[in-house]
């Protein structure tokens, strides 16, 4: 079985099958570490724009006054998607997609430790900026302190973000080097297939083609020496 020429071809075209699989999926799994990434990005990215928005409102309503006296703030619609989205880019798990907080998407969790102490900085000024909005609500006054405090957010933020990018970057470099490897492997493989049918199938059908004419020239005493204990060479044997 293993001397056959039907096991010998299942056994190259299987390794380029296998290979070839290999690199499909490695190329299918690098658009969707693309697109998650890419979600992700654009998820922390959006966080700058809350805090901006966030603090502006609580600025209208609070320092100018046009909110509606015991409504509803729009700032704490704000801050809730800003917090959920935290939490999601730092644990993983879901938030929105839109502002009006209608399309659920999901994030995984941060696995890097600097940008996960990243966002625990942004954390950790963003309640403090909660703390400020409290204090300004009640008399008027925190305000200078929260817009300190926006600005440390809004840098802690740029900061995570490019720490999300550079992760972005690495991950492709990598998934390129395995796409790269597949395809030397690809490459190695379809060399060594052809010297492999060179020995295993074309060298005895040569040897067996150089008998048969030998035998048709009239040497009848020919023996064919095929070289192969598969089917060429009992074909060879035959003769």
């Amino acid at each position: 079985m293993f001397k056959s020429v039907k096991f010998k071809l299942t056994l190259i075209l299987g390794g380029f099958v296998f290979f070839a699989c290999g690199m499909i999926a490695t190329v299918m799994w690098s658009l969707d570490a693309q697109k998650k990434d890419g979600l992700v990005i654009n998820v922390a990215g959006r966080q700058r724009m809350l805090s901006q928005k966030f603090a502006k409102e609580v600025f209208d309503e609070i320092g100018i006054g046009n909110g509606e006296a015991g409504g509803t703030r729009s700032y704490e619609k704000t801050a809730q998607l800003f917090e959920i989205t935290l939490k999601a880019l730092d644990q993983g798990g879901g938030t929105y997609a839109d502002l009006e907080m209608t399309q659920p998407i999901v994030l995984p969790p941060t696995t890097d430790a600097q940008t996960v102490a990243k966002l625990a900085q942004v954390n950790n000024s963003w309640e403090k900026m909660r703390e400020a909005v409290a204090v300004a609500e009640r008399n008027g006054s925190g305000l200078e302190e929260m817009r300190r405090l926006n600005l440390e957010v809004l840098t802690y933020m740029n900061q995570a973000v490019g720490l999300y990018e550079e992760m972005s970057t690495k991950k492709i470099a990598r998934l390129k080097l395995f796409q790269l490897g597949f395809l030397a492997a690809i490459i190695g493989l379809t060399l060594c297939g052809i010297l492999l049918l060179r020995k295993w199938i074309g060298s005895p059908l040569d040897h067996l083609t150089d008998g048969v004419k030998r035998i048709a020239a009239g040497n009848l005493a020919t023996r064919v020496e095929v070289g192969a204990e598969d089917e060429i060479g009992q074909l060879g044997s035959a003769f």
